[in-house]
């Protein structure tokens, strides 16, 4: 098992901690194969120690403290299982995200779920770099809750052309995660911004669904949503300091 200051994260992938009972190892080995693919970090434990009478142990219960992105694999094992049980009821309890995969479904079945939970620990942030005193305190503190946010140093290794690296990056977090437009007087200013949620607009065939969230951010008015997504659920952070901005913004994302 990879360890956390191996830093994972600066490949992009995030930490997934997948539950599962131990005697379903055969089908455990296409989540982990395919959630690997999709660049992240499954987090598997096959201890020997636990039985049917056990508690989770204190050490599971602090990696399911530290993880905020979580994998519940359905089985009659699992179900059988009262510790894989308890794990489930605690994972639940701590209000994190998390999708349950059934192993006893096709393959098809099991990929979407899969897929469902990256796109919603994936993250295109859009705003204008003289906002970036505002937006840096939210990023890192998304990062820290384990998001995968996408840069445009990422894109750029594959192109030189920047507009290229935006509408591909773009395209893959609508894809796989969220589109977040912090909106600031500067933001609605800029011709480039905005042709970032346009093209966001355009890659979800111009139905501003629950993938793109606008975020009011600084000195700015309601009113300043540009008319496009005025339809759309925004993020009020303008009175919040900067752990609330996040947490609030966190709290949105994972009712999403």
């Amino acid at each position: 098992m990879p360890l956390d200051n191996e830093k994972p994260e600066e490949s992009g992938g995030v930490w997934i901690f997948v539950s599962h009972s131990n005697r379903d190892i055969v089908s455990i080995r296409a989540v982990r194969n395919e959630l690997e693919a999709l660049g992240h970090f499954p987090l598997l434990f096959f201890l020997r120690c636990l039985d049917d009478e056990e508690e989770i142990s204190d050490l599971i219960k602090r990696e399911i403290e530290a993880r905020e992105f979580f994998l519940l694999c359905d089985s009659p094992h699992a179900r059988a299982a009262s510790w894989v049980q308890r794990e489930i009821a605690y994972i639940k309890s701590l209000n994190r995200v998390f999708e349950t995969v059934d192993l006893e479904a096709p393959l098809t079945d099991q990929l979407r779920a899969i897929h469902r939970l990256s796109r919603r620990a994936t993250l295109f942030l859009s705003y204008h770099t003289g906002d970036v005193a505002l937006v840096d305190p939210i990023q890192q503190r998304l990062a820290r809750a384990q998001y995968r946010i996408w840069r445009y140093e990422d894109e750029m290794e594959t192109t030189s052309d920047l507009g290229v690296a935006m509408e591909h990056g773009i395209q893959a977090c609508l894809q796989n995660g969220f589109f977040l437009l912090f909106i600031t007087p500067r933001s609605n200013d800029s011709p480039w911004i905005r042709a970032e949620w346009e093209l966001a607009l355009r890659i979800v065939e111009g139905h501003a669904d629950h993938r793109i969230v606008p975020i009011l951010l600084g000195n700015v008015q309601a009113d300043d949503i540009p008319s496009a997504l005025k339809q759309v659920p925004h993020v009020d952070l303008r009175a919040l300091s900067d752990d609330e901005a996040a947490q609030t913004l966190i709290r949105h994302l994972r009712a999403l």
